[in-house]
């Protein structure tokens, strides 16, 4: 099928043909046989994955049998951009999930498929010493042919601080997270991610994906809209316009607090030299103010928390007892205190507001990506003026975390869902430090202990006389 430059309808797509190449060399076209197609792509997955459901009316089945170790061939691309292409990288079909009889002629198939690096990292084992970056470890088992022999662009950041690792006979994707734990950027920001999207894959510093540093963010690829539209006619306003949409995650204060999230103390433990020291954490001022924000362009950004009191004098972020981490110490010195708690705090800060949208396709729109999203209040909604009244919480810069393309191929409907968080504000909430709470009162029939010892010595009294 030939590509077009052109979108001529929202959700508009190109799949080029699709093939299934089986153990016996056989290729069998099953375009036409196409129901459904899903893919899959999220910063906490280090490959891509999807499923797809042919109507195998051609016998596709019967032609290359079908045991779930086949190579699956296809693109997907919205006209005029970047294309999903399990073309060039194979796709490799690792399971049969069902397989029924349809209503027409033929079975109907449901297949899983994952990327071929995926696929050697199951069959793939580690066993060897490493003295290099984090990165540089990252770099050798991605690309090397006696590990993943990846062929695709590698986007690696640099990190610091030599690793003296041993692979203790662990899959390559095994050692790779490890280091993504342990990597820290030459500007000591923690928190790496591994992970793949149809650029390519990734091992990227969270600070890398948001900014470049000071007033600097990245471009976002798109601006999202929530807002009622009759007009299908106008295909950049569909394009941009978010169908639906739900909060999932909103501010759990209570389980990222005991979690960690805004304060911790780590203490580390020299077993050679026989001393400890303790690291305080505070969200605020060892991570918010020192790093990259996505909506730190905002004069007025800010936290997602205020710095308000929550009990007699203390914050969110002076709870440092509320996690403890201990971490000993080696020959090999680790930097645990620059790694381990402010990395632990933004893996909980990547699920503490997020967002679920639901759009029409764009084959260049990626996990992560930073996108833009508008969000009325709801009064603007009850008025109709959604350019005036942003919802100042919802709206605001996003990075997607994970992204399903999802394909109807007899409808022609090509849909998105992605999820996106935001560590910041583009308006700083409120902060109030002076404020006074209720005073908590005792309640009416709760006298207290010595009052209780009484009124019972009393009536143990009248019941036995001469106690």
């Amino acid at each position: 099928m030939p590509t077009r430059e052109t979108i001529q309808t929202a959700g508009d797509y190109d799949l080029g043909e699709v093939a299934i190449l089986g153990s016996s060399g056989d290729v069998v076209n099953i375009t036409e046989q196409v129901q459904e197609l899903n893919i899959f792509q999220a910063i906490d997955s280090p490959f891509m994955y999807g499923s797809i459901m042919i109507n195998d009316a051609v016998g596709a089945a019967s032609i290359i049998p079908i045991l779930g170790q086949e190579r699956l061939l296809f693109s997907l691309r919205t006209p005029g951009t970047f294309a999903i292409d399990f073309d060039t990288y194979n796709a490799v079909i690792y399971n049969v999930d069902k397989r029924f009889q349809g209503t027409n002629r033929g079975q109907t198939l449901l297949l899983s498929f994952t990327t071929l690096e995926n696929y050697r990292n199951t069959r793939t084992k580690v066993s060897k010493s490493f003295q290099a970056t984090p990165s540089q470890i990252a770099e050798e088992l991605l690309a090397d042919s006696r590990y993943l022999g990846c062929k695709k662009a590698l986007h690696i950041d640099n990190s610091i601080h030599i690793k003296n690792y041993v692979a203790p006979n662990i899959r390559p994707y095994q050692v790779i997270n490890t280091m993504a734990k342990h990597a820290v950027t030459p500007e000591n920001q923690p928190h790496f991610l591994f992970f793949e999207n149809p650029r390519g894959i990734h091992f990227r510093s969270m600070d890398s994906l948001i900014g470049q540093g000071g007033e600097l963010s990245m471009p976002h690829v798109r601006s999202y809209k929530y807002q009622p539209s009759d007009d299908s006619s106008n295909i950049d306003e569909s394009m941009t316009t978010i169908l639906s949409y739900e909060i999932e995650e909103s501010s759990n204060t209570f389980f990222n607090g005991r979690a960690g999230m805004f304060a911790s103390t780590l203490t580390t433990h020299d077993i050679y030299n026989k001393n400890a020291e303790k690291y305080g954490y505070d969200y605020i001022e060892n991570m918010f103010m020192k790093r990259n924000s996505l909506n730190q362009e905002s004069k007025k950004f800010g936290p997602m928390i205020s710095e308000t009191p929550v009990d007699g004098d203390k914050r969110l972020n002076d709870f440092f007892d509320s996690r403890q981490f201990l971490h000993p110490r080696t020959q090999d010195t680790n930097f645990s205190e620059i790694w381990l708690q402010e990395s632990h705090s933004r893996e909980l800060e990547s699920e503490f507001f997020t967002i679920k949208m639901k759009v029409f396709g764009d084959t260049n729109v990626m996990c992560g990506d930073i996108i833009e999203v508008i969000i009325p209040m709801n009064r603007s909604l009850s008025s109709g003026d959604v350019d005036t009244f942003p919802d100042p919480i919802l709206s605001g810069r996003y990075l997607i975390t994970s992204l399903a393309h999802q394909v109807n191929h007899p409808t022609q409907q090509h849909v998105m869902v992605l999820t996106a968080m935001k560590d910041s504000v583009s308006s700083a909430v409120p902060t109030k430090t002076d404020i006074k709470y209720p005073q908590e009162r005792v309640a009416p029939n709760d006298m207290g202990l010595s009052q209780k010892k009484k009124q019972l010595r009393k009536r143990s009294a009248r019941i036995f006389p001469g106690l």
